[in-house]
Formats: structure tokens, C-alpha cells, sequence
């Protein structure tokens, strides 16, 4: 008898997650027809009621749409709260601007140590993005301590799927000499495959090596560079 009851209330259980979830993804489906008509404010009211049920996609949506005041009236405290739990399910992309909140002090008490700490979370995941900012705070000591080269297979990682801050942070890694011996033909090498991937940085930096960097140098830092561009040719930092 106890056993059947105990199935019984798990099958009940099962039961109301299903449709939970079922109820979820329709106000999803219903507020993407919303958004499509232009109807903002009703679509806004669908995502929410999705979110609150536990849609993950939802709970990011909701997230951004408070932090960039889309649909809604911006609201950073309320971004970061929705962030939060769709951070605390394992969602990469809410963890990486849940750690950027925390930078920043934006909606949330500043914390360069959480910020490591969610940036560390989605990086772990492949976020590109992630893995350039966890780089960036190993680099400067912030939230976590200081190591040039953790913070140099970070970029690299990065790099090597087309994220241009990582490219370019590369090469101002080997123009100043930081946990590496100075060497400006690959400062220039790695200036160059950002300028090429579309860093205006990038660009400016590579215009002011020119006169710091030997013609050979160049020479060489330009084929290593198309090498480089060649092998990951098809890298693009979608997250």
C-alpha cells in the first residue's frame, strides 16, 4: 500500500511538471507572436509568466530586457536578479553577465571576487567572452590573484575562437613583457590578426608599433600572422 501511494503522489509529481513546463513554453510561444506584432508590453507579460515558471531561455530574456530596458523599463537590480537564477542553473550566458554586473556594481553591490567566480563558471563552460574577461582580471589582479600566465592561455583559448579583446590583450601581453620576455614581432603578429578580425584597437595599436618594431620583424610577424589567420580562418566569437 505505501509503496502504490508513493508511486502514486511521483506520478502526480511528474504530472504537474509536465504541464508546468507545457504552460511554460507556450507563453514563450505566445510572446514571440506579441514581439512579432509589435506588441511589446503583452509580450514582456508572456516572457515574465514563462520566467516564473521556470523557463530558463525566459529567465535570460527577462534579464536583458530590464537591463537594456527593452519592452520594460530598465531596471539593473531586477536584471541582476533574474541573472542570477538563470546563472544558478548552469546558463553560460547569464553567468557571464551576471559576473559583469558584479564589475561593474551596476543593480548589484560591486564584487570583483564574484564577478572571477561567474566568469570562471561559464568560461568552464567554453564562453568565449567569459574566458577573455576571467583573463582580463588574472592580468590585472582584480577579484582573484595576479597571474600572467593563466591569464595568457586564457587569451590564447579566446584568441583562437575569434574574440578580438583576447587577440589584441595578446599582444599588448608580449609588448610590455608581462610573465613573458618582450618580444614585439608578436605583439605585432597578434595586433595584426585583431586588426584583420575587425579591432580598431587592434589597428591603433599595430599603427603605433610601427615605430618601435624592425622592418624584419614585420616582415615576419606579418606571415606568422596570415599562418595564424589561415588555421582559424573560420573561428567567430558567437557568445
Amino acid at each position: 500500500m505505501e509503496g502504490n501511494l508513493a508511486k502514486f503522489h511521483l506520478s502526480f509529481y511528474a504530472v504537474i511538471v509536465y504541464f508546468s513546463i507545457a504552460s511554460s513554453y507556450a507563453d514563450m510561444a505566445i510572446a514571440r507572436r506579441y514581439m512579432a506584432e509589435g506588441n511589446t508590453k503583452a509580450a514582456f507579460k508572456e516572457y515574465l509568466l514563462s520566467a516564473e515558471e521556470g523557463h530558463l531561455q525566459a529567465q535570460f530574456l527577462i534579464a536583458q530586457m530590464y537591463q537594456y530596458g527593452s519592452c520594460v523599463d530598465k531596471d539593473h537590480r531586477e536584471a541582476s536578479k533574474w541573472y542570477a537564477l538563470a546563472a544558478d542553473r548552469g546558463f553560460d550566458k547569464a553567468q557571464n553577465n551576471l559576473a559583469t554586473m558584479y564589475l561593474s556594481g551596476r543593480g548589484i553591490i560591486q564584487d570583483t571576487k564574484m564577478a572571477a567566480f561567474w566568469f570562471e563558471k561559464a568560461a568552464v563552460q567554453g564562453h568565449v567572452k567569459s574566458t577573455a574577461n576571467l583573463a582580463d582580471l588574472y592580468l590585472n589582479g582584480d577579484g582573484i590573484d595576479e597571474d600572467y600566465t593563466k591569464a595568457r592561455e586564457l587569451y590564447l583559448s579566446a584568441a583562437q575562437k575569434g574574440n578580438t579583446k583576447a587577440q589584441n590583450n595578446l599582444g599588448f601581453i608580449y609588448f610590455e613583457g608581462k610573465g613573458v620576455k618582450k618580444d614585439y614581432e608578436t605583439a605585432y603578429m597578434w595586433f595584426h590578426i585583431a586588426a584583420q578580425k575587425g579591432s580598431d584597437e587592434g589597428e591603433v595599436n599595430k599603427f603605433d608599433m610601427e615605430e618601435v618594431i624592425s622592418s624584419d620583424d614585420k616582415t615576419s610577424a606579418l606571415k606568422k600572422a596570415s599562418l595564424w589567420l589561415r588555421k582559424y580562418e573560420s573561428s567567430s566569437d558567437e557568445n
